[in-house]
């Protein structure tokens, strides 16, 4: 999906719905922001707090994956704070990238390239 296709909306209707009628804890967060305060954790030698807070949440946002660049530490910090998130809490992303283009973000991981392959065997 493009940009203008109400990504974001519906993003924040789901984290709202959650809050207001299941009462669920749900953060939302800017990605390149997150990374941003990811990589300052890291250099003030306090990493894992963000990855904690973030656990105690029933649902954390990520709004707008990939639309603005980001170090190679700075990817490999978001790769790795989703690996500690999975199973742990609901994660949303918003992003204009398809699922088998995570990898210009990620790298060729063994998951995401998985993943991509099931999806196009799927779709034929």
């Amino acid at each position: 999906m493009g940009p203008r296709h109400g990504k974001t909306h519906v993003a924040t209707v789901l984290g709202v719905q959650a809050v207001e009628h299941r009462r669920r804890k749900v953060g939302f967060f800017s990605t390149i922001e997150l990374v941003n305060t990811l990589e300052q954790e890291k250099a003030k030698d306090k990493a894992g707090h963000l990855a904690e807070t973030l656990t105690r949440f029933d649902l954390a946002i990520l709004d707008e994956l990939g639309y603005l660049q980001c170090s190679t530490s700075g990817r490999a910090l978001l790769f790795h704070l989703l690996s500690k998130l999975y199973e742990r809490t609901s994660v949303a992303i918003t992003t204009n990238l398809s699922f088998c283009e995570w990898t210009t973000i990620f790298g060729p991981s063994r998951y995401i390239v998985s993943q991509c392959t099931a999806g196009q065997w799927m779709a034929r």
